[in-house]
């Protein structure tokens, strides 16, 4: 869980708290003078940091941990994201019932789970099975040249 600042709205305490990301907004007592502490958008966002939740990407089949980590499973799996990069898809319509959403639970898929099985379906289809004259079945690699 990450931290979050929050100041009194009364007293102007700061305080940082460790939250979800989806309680991030919720309004709790000030310890002090029992006014309500009130998220506060942390500067360092200006400044580029963007929070981020880890979350399981149903059209990569890949848990994402950061943006740069998205990118580079995009980049070793040979896609691109869709839509324009600075104003996002412009045909997107977020309540369509074919809308991917992000998937809160992680599913503990990792991009080196992609590769070995990448790799093993190139062993596959490197070692086929084919039958002889004898109806045999054989590893290509087996039957005389």
């Amino acid at each position: 869980m990450p931290f979050y600042d929050y100041c009194c709205n009364t007293c102007n305490l700061q305080v940082e708290e460790r939250r979800e990301y989806k309680d991030r907004n919720t309004i709790k007592k000030c310890t002090s003078c029992n006014g309500s502490l009130v998220y506060q958008f942390p500067m360092s966002a200006a400044k580029g940091y963007v929070p981020f939740e880890p979350y399981y990407d149903e059209s990569l089949d890949v848990d994402i941990h950061g943006l740069r980590h998205k990118q580079q499973v995009m980049k070793a799996l040979g896609v691109i994201e869709a839509g324009d990069k600075v104003h996002g898809a412009r045909n997107y319509d977020s309540d369509s019932s074919e809308a991917i959403k992000p998937v809160s639970k992680l599913s503990g898929r990792t991009l080196d789970d992609h590769r070995r099985e990448a790799e093993i379906r190139e062993e596959e289809r490197n070692n086929f099975m084919v039958s002889d004259n004898n109806n045999e079945l054989k590893k290509a690699d087996d039957l005389p040249s």
